[in-house]
């Protein structure tokens, strides 16, 4: 019963809030209203709500403020997926206006992105509602939404935003790319590729091909010839089945650069291949004229027409392996390149492999560099202009514009940034970030601190004793090292005070000496101690004047004569009795009673005060 008092009251308070909080997403969808006071007055009415409930606590159990706020968010935006993406009543209104229908959804994550960033919400609520309306909508509407979420990358790759919900992220981006094509959605799948690149740092090992694998599903299927089929020319060696079918063979090797290495029969086949396949390239001319382009005849759209047949030529994702093409395709610029540049990433990972013990031999690395020379000469031939190799090249706007000085120099400098990848995760992918460099201000030397001097105001620190300590000087350095500063005392010098007072012409009472004084004992101790521990011993019960002498003899001496005068003075017999005497033995005679006897003196032998 509890538990279903719970869930009504849950449900009843999520309505409330989803309710409020649609009226407001529709102000903002409106332009009606900021997003920032939206977030504002929403959360106003959230602190509202839960101040309310909390005075009736006795009768409703409590519920955590930031569930409700998620769980209305979440609410209000299966809401708005059913009525714009599921044919909702909105969405026909919207599509009749003209107006976008998923306005509102928009509206909805920049609301809730402006909760989060205010903290009245956690902030992984905005990458789950982002996660919810991905897997609610098609791929069509996915693009919408990543486009509108790749404008918000700033806010989003915040450290202190994005390590809440750097998982769930991860989570909807992988979820994405599984539903999306290779070939169809090729741009989208960069897209979300780039995202995740934004926002992870450049370090982070899950994204990471640490173990150097290679993506073997890359299969190239290479078109056999049908029976009864002729050779275009019997005469010319290229166009032969044997050397067709091992051009094409060199694509196993490129898509897994370690099977060159896997044995001695492999190296050797790849080796004899390729020296085959530059050979055939050497041996054909390069067709270098370019095709009419439609909307080129007038000489205003000979420039534009030229760039959009430039671009066509760029993208060829898979080539036809027909073995009547092989002639055309070796006097294809675009082709040559494609190949030559495959050659150039094998060789770059043959010469640098991901594991330090797979370094190849001499004599393998000779015939590298063979081949490599090989293959940066055909690729220089393929396009014309070599003499403006040497000037600066031109800024090319797509790389079919470039020159190949410039297009070789491109192709070098990646492939020497990818040999620092290689070396970085040899070293176990140890962390880029450094620490800022020192500005001018750090160079500079320590300034000294500054005292306020007693007059002008001490530092006080709460403690008296601190105080004074504080205060003692304007420099500590220059007070440590003053001739003037107090330091420890020698044992004979401290015990100086004592031995004054010992002196029989003094004048002090016991009760006033330093002997009585416990901090004075305790550091007269502490001093005995550090210098000769048989001192200690010689004090025992007494007092601390039985030291005095081992270090003041002449204070013995003087003890000595006192104590003989006082004794002597004790044993002087009493001949007179002064006037207070006579006055107070008259008193004592007439408090006496009557015919009290007195009894008689009992001598100094009878009293034993004295032995026999």
């Amino acid at each position: 019963a509890i538990d279903e008092r719970q869930r009504g009251e849950f449900a009843e308070r999520v309505g409330a809030w989803a309710a409020h909080a649609r009226a407001l997403v529709a102000q903002v969808a409106a332009q009606q209203l900021p997003v920032q006071q939206a977030a504002q007055q929403l959360a106003s009415f959230a602190a509202d709500q839960q101040q309310q409930h909390a005075v009736d606590s006795d009768a409703k159990p409590h519920l955590d403020s930031k569930s409700l706020f998620e769980a209305a968010l979440r609410q209000l935006l299966d809401e708005y997926v059913e009525e714009v993406y599921g044919g909702g009543a909105q969405a026909k209104e919207a599509d009749t206006a003209g107006g976008n229908p998923a306005s509102v959804i928009f509206a909805l994550l920049d609301v809730t992105l402006e909760v989060c960033e205010q903290g009245h919400v956690e902030k992984p609520c905005f990458f789950v509602l982002v996660e919810d309306l991905v897997d609610s909508c098609s791929i069509v509407e996915c693009e919408k939404v990543w486009k509108w979420l790749e404008g918000k990358t700033p806010v989003l790759g915040q450290p202190a935003f994005f390590s809440k919900g750097k998982f769930v992220v991860l989570r909807t981006c992988n979820e994405l790319l599984r539903r999306l094509s290779k070939s169809n959605h090729t741009v989208f799948c960069g897209r979300v590729l780039t995202f995740l690149a934004h926002l992870y740092p450049l370090a982070e090992r899950s994204a990471l091909n640490v173990k150097g694998l290679f993506n073997k599903e890359n299969v190239t299927k290479v078109e056999d010839a049908g029976e009864g089929e002729e050779s275009l020319d019997a005469a010319d060696s290229v166009d032969d089945a044997k050397f067709h079918r091992s051009f094409w063979s060199l694509q196993q090797y490129f898509s897994s650069p370690p099977l060159v290495t896997s044995s001695d029969d492999k190296w050797s086949e790849f080796v004899a291949t390729s020296e085959l396949s530059l050979s055939a390239f050497e041996s054909h001319t390069l067709n270098l004229s370019r095709p009419k382009v439609a909307g080129a005849d007038d000489d205003d759209g000979v420039a534009a027409a030229g760039k959009r047949a430039a671009a066509q030529r760029t993208y060829a994702i898979k080539y036809l392996t027909s073995r009547r093409l092989i002639r055309l395709q070796l006097r294809d610029v675009d082709f040559r390149r494609t190949i030559l540049v495959q050659f150039l990433i094998l060789l770059g990972y043959l010469r640098n492999p991901t594991k330090a013990e797979d370094s190849l031999a001499k004599e393998r690395a000779e015939q590298l560099s063979q081949i490599e020379a090989r293959v940066l000469h055909l690729l220089m031939e393929t396009e014309t202009g070599l003499e403006d190799a040497a000037s600066e090249p031109p800024k090319a706007t797509s790389p079919a514009e470039c020159t190949t000085a410039h297009f070789v120099g491109r192709v070098q400098h990646i492939l020497s940034r990818e040999n620092n990848w290689v070396q970085w995760k040899r070293e176990s992918c140890p962390t880029m970030e450094k620490a800022p460099a020192p500005s001018a201000l750090d160079a500079l030397p320590p300034m000294k601190r500054r005292r306020v001097a007693a007059a002008a105001g001490a530092v006080q620190l709460g403690n008296p004793e601190l105080d004074r300590l504080w205060n003692l000087g304007l420099d500590n350095n220059a007070f440590l090292t003053s001739k003037d500063r107090e330091v420890t005392p020698t044992v004979k010098d401290y015990l100086l005070p004592l031995k004054e007072q010992m002196e029989p012409d003094a004048g002090i009472e016991e009760e006033y000496k330093l002997k009585n004084d416990k901090v004075y004992n305790w550091k007269a101790l502490r001093l005995l101690a550090r210098t000769n521990h048989s001192m200690l011993s010689k004090i025992g019960t007494d007092s601390l004047e039985a030291v005095v002498p081992l270090y003041y003899p002449d204070v013995t001496v003087a003890v000595e004569k006192s104590k003989t005068a006082s004794d002597k003075a004790d044993k002087e017999p009493k001949t007179t009795k002064g006037k207070h005497s006579t006055t107070r033995e008259a008193e004592q005679k007439e408090t006496e009673p009557a015919g009290a006897s007195k009894a008689p003196a009992k001598t100094e032998m009878e009293a034993g005060e004295i032995a026999p």
